[in-house]
């Protein structure tokens, strides 16, 4: 068997370094092709992580803040915190990946100027992955980029089919963009001019303007946008269904009758949540190794899942596939 290694970023996240670790210790176990390097503080690691053969930790002290503006400056001046130290495992090859939970935009700002972006393509995008009972959603840009051009989004279509095809398996991923309208010549100059382009693309399965509203229900496996659209769209769904759940349990506890009816409905209400599954981690796309961005506030199980999602990337070489793609293009 192939071991693939995974650098983590062990301090990274509103609840690290103890989610960070469960994380780890539940991805090690369920998986038995992984190792990991954990970035960190060891005196807090060590007890956390107990000992495995396939867990390493690298120490440090340096820790980037949460605070996004401070976390920006930081990853430029700052080479020996727990995120820079992961990223640049990537970039030596010791390791395959990145995972953190830390700020996205020390995620995003550090995977630029240690990690460095693919030969041509000319914007990054972050795309969290997003379930939705039993079909899979990727929404690219989510935030990486608030200013895009057509160009950009055509980019972003392509490396949302590679992962689909190569990672998910999707033998013919659906590709929409995401506009105020499914039909043609709906939206700014931008989605018009991104329209004609995507239109031309041969590698990619282009199936014309998406709605928001059709996310859950369509069959269109990529949604392309710029990163304010996607980030509000995202947070949007991320806010509607924490408040659904949140009031659907208030109702519940209401009255003996409500709770009666919950526990004979107990498994359908477990099912229901299957249909609106928030993605647990996004990845950065478009540099040269695959970055994965968990939630501050992700549980172990979350964390688990996000580094899983980086044993994947690696192992389905969607950075390669995207850098043969685009180095082709250029050649042209």
């Amino acid at each position: 068997t192939i071991m693939i290694k995974i650098a983590i970023d062990g301090m990274g996240g509103d609840n690290a370094p103890r989610i960070t670790a469960q994380g780890v210790g539940l991805a090690i176990q369920a998986n038995p092709e992984l190792e990991c390097i954990v970035y960190g503080d060891q005196a807090q690691l060590e007890p956390l992580l107990g000992s495995s053969p396939r867990v390493r930790i690298v120490h440090t002290t340096d820790v980037i803040s949460m605070d996004e503006k401070a976390a920006i400056d930081a990853m430029r001046r700052d080479k020996t915190s727990s995120l820079s130290l992961a990223m640049q495992a990537v970039v030596t090859n010791e390791a395959s990946a990145v995972v953190s939970a830390g700020s996205t935009g020390a995620l995003v700002a550090g995977s630029h100027i240690l990690i460095k972006r693919i030969k041509g393509m000319k914007r990054t995008a972050l795309m969290p992955v997003l379930h939705t009972n039993g079909h899979v959603k990727l929404l690219l840009d989510v935030g990486a980029n608030i200013e895009t051009k057509p160009e950009h989004l055509v980019q972003y279509a392509i490396a949302g089919s590679l992962y689909a095809q190569h990672v998910l398996g999707v033998v013919s991923p659906k590709v929409g963009l995401l506009n105020n309208g499914s039909e043609a010549g709906k939206g700014r100059e931008l989605e018009q001019a991104a329209y004609t382009l995507l239109q031309q693309q041969p590698e990619i399965q282009f199936v014309g303007n998406v709605e928001a509203k059709g996310f859950y229900t369509s069959d269109v496996h990529v949604y392309v946008t710029d990163g304010y659209t996607g980030n509000a769209v995202l947070k949007a769904m991320e806010g509607t269904l924490s408040r659904f759940s949140s009031a659907l349990k208030t109702e519940i506890k209401a009255s003996k009758v409500s709770m009666l009816g919950a526990l004979l409905m107990k498994k359908s209400l477990k099912n229901v949540k299957r249909y609106f599954d928030v993605a647990t981690g996004a990845i950065l796309l478009g540099v040269n190794a695959p970055v994965i961005k968990a939630h501050g506030s992700s549980t172990a199980e979350e964390f688990a899942s996000a580094i899983q999602q980086a044993f994947d990337v690696a192992k389905g070489d969607v950075v390669g596939r995207l850098k043969a793609v685009l180095e082709s293009e250029v050649d042209e």
